[in-house]
């Protein structure tokens, strides 16, 4: 058997940190994680959903059909009061997932003629 077959961790691997990390990282997400239906996360969701869809950095149109709690109102506008940095992390995703292409897309350019989805 080669060194690479018979590799193990111990105490001073450089693989022990990033595995401990990933570990004491899932557990605590699990432990914290929460639903859409939390003012929280609706309030930075819809500040995301806004910047992509919208273009603004207000949750006017969100928050008249969800009102949530975390809202300032400044002027006519709603505005999430919570720091935006969330919100900008989520940009490039929520940007690529309108993007990409929907079965719905799919469907109405005749690529999936007679299969359902």
């Amino acid at each position: 058997m080669d060194d690479a077959q018979q590799r193990r961790l111990s105490l001073t691997d450089p693989l022990l940190l990033p595995i401990l990390v990933a570990v004491v990282v899932s557990f605590a997400f699990a432990l914290f994680s929460q639903t859409t239906q939390d003012a929280n996360v609706k309030s930075r969701i819809f500040l995301t959903l806004s910047m992509v869809e919208d273009g603004v950095i207000n949750i006017n149109r969100f928050h008249k059909s969800s009102p949530t709690g975390d809202v300032a109102r400044i002027g006519d506008n709603y505005d999430s009061d919570k720091a935006p940095g969330i919100s900008f992390t989520a940009l490039p995703i929520a940007v690529l997932g309108k993007a990409a292409p929907t079965g719905a897309d799919r469907r109405r350019d005749g690529e999936l003629k007679g299969e359902t989805l």
